[in-house]
C-alpha cells in the first residue's frame, strides 16, 4: 500500500522526465504517483506513457526521407489493438468537402479524394510531423504525420504546405492547401494510413461518407497490413508515382525502361513477369 501524501505547491511535471530525479513513489487519489525532485510529481501511468512518447518521436524519426522503418518490411508483427484516439480528442477528416474519386488496391496505397485547389487540408489525429517536403516520386508537396499510436498519415499533391519538420499538431490543425502537384491529373488530395511504413487501407477504420472512425481502435496484425510467411504482399509503391505503359510495336522492356527511367527489373518484379516475357501488343505494364 503507497503511502498518502498531500502535495501541496508540488508542480505536475510535463514533457521530458529524465533530468528528474525519483525520489518516491505515493498514492494520489488512489492512483499510483511519482514524486521527482524539484518539487514536481507525475501519476505513474501517465510517466510511462510520456517515456514511450518520447521514444516514438525519436527512434526511427527520419525526417529527410518518406520511409523509416527500412528494416521492418519484412518482418512478420505480433498482433496489437491500437487506440485510434490515443492522446486525441477526436478524430477530424482531413477535408471539409470531396469526392472520392480513387480507393486503395495493391498498387494505390491510399484514397485520392478530389477538391477545389486551395481547400484545407487537416491533420486526422494529434501528432507530429515528420516530413514535410517536396518528392518527386509523385506525391509532389508532401506532409507525414506521426501520430501517438505509431500510425503515420500521408497528405500528397499540395498546393502549399503549412506546417514544418517536429512540429506538434492537433487533430483538425491545417497542415497543407489542395493543390496538384507531383504527378496528378488535377487538383485532388491523396491520404494514406502506414504503419511502420507499410500502407495500409484507409477505409478499414474510416467512414468516407460520415466523416468519422468506424471504431475506437484497431488491430494490427499481418493481414491488415498484407503481409504473410514474413513477406509484403502489399507492393512497396509510392502512391501515385506508379503509371501504366500500354505495349506497342517494337517496344522492348529495355526501351521502355530507359524511357521512363527505371530499371527492367524494377518492372519485372512489379508485374510478376521476367526479363523472357513476350509483350503482346496492347497489354498495359505498370511502371514504378
Amino acid at each position: 500500500m503507497f503511502p498518502v501524501y498531500l502535495l501541496i505547491g508540488v508542480n505536475i511535471l510535463f514533457g521530458q522526465t529524465t533530468a528528474n530525479a525519483i525520489i518516491d513513489t505515493v498514492e494520489v487519489e488512489g492512483r499510483a504517483a511519482i514524486l521527482f525532485s524539484g518539487k514536481k510529481w507525475a501519476f505513474l501511468d501517465e510517466y510511462q506513457k510520456s517515456l514511450v512518447y518520447d521514444s516514438l518521436f525519436t527512434k526511427n524519426w527520419i525526417t529527410k526521407d518518406i520511409h523509416s522503418y527500412p528494416s521492418q518490411k519484412s518482418t512478420i508483427l505480433e498482433e496489437k489493438a491500437i487506440n485510434l484516439l490515443e492522446n486525441v480528442n477526436n478524430f477530424v477528416f482531413p477535408l471539409d468537402s470531396f469526392k472520392q474519386l480513387r480507393g486503395f488496391t495493391g498498387y494505390h496505397t491510399g484514397l485520392d479524394l478530389k477538391a477545389p485547389t486551395g481547400d484545407t487540408v487537416r491533420a486526422a489525429f494529434d501528432g507530429r510531423v515528420r516530413f514535410a517536403s517536396n518528392i518527386r516520386n509523385g506525391y509532389g508537396n508532401l506532409v507525414i504525420i506521426r501520430h501517438y499510436n505509431e500510425l503515420e498519415t500521408y497528405y500528397s499533391h499540395l498546393s502549399k504546405i503549412l506546417v514544418s519538420i517536429d512540429d506538434d499538431v492537433k487533430s483538425g490543425c491545417a497542415v497543407g492547401l489542395v493543390g496538384s502537384t507531383g504527378r496528378a491529373s488535377g487538383p485532388h488530395l491523396h491520404f494514406e494510413t502506414r504503419y511502420r511504413d507499410i500502407p495500409f487501407d484507409p477505409l478499414k477504420f474510416i467512414n468516407t461518407e460520415q466523416k468519422c472512425l468506424i471504431s475506437d481502435s484497431l488491430l494490427i496484425c499481418n493481414s491488415l497490413l498484407g503481409k504473410s510467411s514474413g513477406k509484403a504482399i502489399v507492393s512497396d509503391t509510392h502512391g501515385d508515382s506508379d503509371e501504366y505503359h500500354t505495349i506497342i510495336r517494337g517496344d522492348t522492356l529495355y526501351k521502355i525502361a530507359k524511357k521512363y527511367n527505371t530499371t527492367v527489373e524494377a518492372i519485372c518484379q512489379l508485374n510478376s513477369i521476367s526479363k523472357t516475357t513476350i509483350l503482346r501488343i496492347g497489354q498495359k505494364l505498370i511502371i514504378p
